[in-house]
C-alpha cells in the first residue's frame, strides 16, 4: 500500500510538486525521497566460478616499505 503512495507522487510531482502532494497524503517529503534513494544490488556472485586463491593470507601487515600491496575495485 505504501509503494503506491510513492508511486502515485512520482507519477504526478511534475503536475502538482512533491511538498504539496506529501501534504495532502499526509506523508512526509523525506520519506518520499528515501524511497527513491533505496539501495540496488549491483552486484550479483556468480556461484559457478571458482574461488580465487587469497595469496596474503589476509595478512596486510607489512616488515618494509614496498612489500606488499593490495587494492580494492569497489
Amino acid at each position: 500500500m505504501k509503494t503506491r503512495r510513492w508511486d502515485f507522487i512520482s507519477d504526478h510531482r511534475a503536475e502538482f510538486g512533491v511538498q504539496r502532494l506529501c501534504r495532502v497524503l499526509g506523508t512526509s517529503r523525506s520519506g518520499y525521497y528515501r524511497h527513491l534513494r533505496r539501495s540496488k544490488r549491483t552486484t550479483i556472485a556468480d556461484t559457478s566460478a571458482p574461488s580465487v586463491p587469497d595469496l596474503v593470507m589476509r595478512d596486510f601487515t607489512a616488515t618494509a616499505v614496498d612489500t606488499k600491496w593490495c587494492g580494492d575495485i569497489t
